[in-house]
């Protein structure tokens, strides 16, 4: 039987025409980030190893370790302004800083979206990965090429969505939840 081609050329994403976009999970609007990012996304399902008495392996799910990183240019808007006050705008660094410093974690829902060149079908050439994010991690603060750079990382507590559409907006949740039941 002759191979089928899969992973074509013409369908990939570039780098280029991807960006992210977050929201805090009790508002509607959604923040999409406009300087140039870079960002990691590792989803890792974990495993235990155990074996029978003739040797055979079994690999059975022991839970789940997805990281998320991005590195994003640092502008003023981000920052909340000099108050007297504890941070209140939940988009800001300054709120998500806080929040982690009084041990009151924030959660946002991020999206990473890759435009394809092309489309396999008519479903869609706008690649989405939607999660829930616990960001745990600020920094390193960086100065590169003229401009100040700061790492945001930390753990995906869920997974919503990872699906092909025709828009680049935002998917709608899916009525089917991506953890084990």
């Amino acid at each position: 039987m002759p191979a089928t081609d899969f992973n074509k050329p013409e369908f990939r994403s570039q780098v280029w025409k991807g960006f992210v976009q977050f929201q805090v999970p009790d508002g509607s609007v959604w923040y999409r980030l406009k300087e140039k990012q870079n960002m990691q996304t590792t989803f890792s399902f974990e495993r235990a190893t155990h074996y029978t008495d003739t040797g055979r392996k079994f690999l059975d799910p022991s839970g789940y370790n997805h990281r998320f990183a991005i590195t994003l240019k640092l502008t003023a808007d981000m920052i909340e302004s000099v108050t007297n006050s504890a941070p209140s705008n939940k988009t800001t660094l300054s709120y998500w800083i806080y929040k982690n410093a009084i041990n009151d974690p924030v959660e946002l829902i991020f999206v990473n979206t890759f435009e394809a060149n092309s489309q396999p079908d008519t479903s869609g050439k706008f690649i989405h990965f939607k999660f829930r994010l616990d960001p745990s991690v600020f920094g390193p603060i960086t100065t590169n090429d003229g401009s100040s750079e700061i790492v945001i990382s930390g753990e995906i507590v869920e997974i919503t969505t990872a699906t092909r559409t025709t828009s680049s907006d935002a998917p709608a949740d899916p009525t089917t939840v991506w953890r084990p039941s």
